[in-house]
């Protein structure tokens, strides 16, 4: 019975993994008809599994190299196109004050 459940539950995870939707226990439990808090009983087997599933959850958590290269870029740019209308402001205030003296 445990293992069928942990067959279910895996074939699930999959499931969600390839729909890149959120994991979490309920939401496999879920997935796989699995009543609710099944996962949750004190056996190794399930607490193995769940383990595994913190695991998914602490990587999918942290960024790529790949992110950080383009949250890096992104910030860059933003940055010159903050300095570059500080310029423009700086630029038209000193027109105004000019017409206005």
């Amino acid at each position: 019975m445990i293992e069928e459940n942990l067959k279910l539950a895996r074939q699930a995870l999959k499931e969600l993994i390839e729909e890149g939707k959120r994991v979490n226990v309920s939401a496999l439990e879920k997935r796989a008809e699995l009543s609710n808090g099944t996962l949750n009983y004190s056996h190794p087997l399930y607490e193995t599994f769940k383990e595994k599933i913190c695991e998914l959850k602490r990587a999918e958590c942290l960024p790529s190299s790949k992110d950080i290269y383009r949250l890096r870029g992104k910030l860059n740019h933003e940055i010159a196109l903050k300095e570059k209308y500080r310029v423009e402001r700086d630029k038209l205030k000193e027109d105004i004050s000019y017409f206005l003296h």
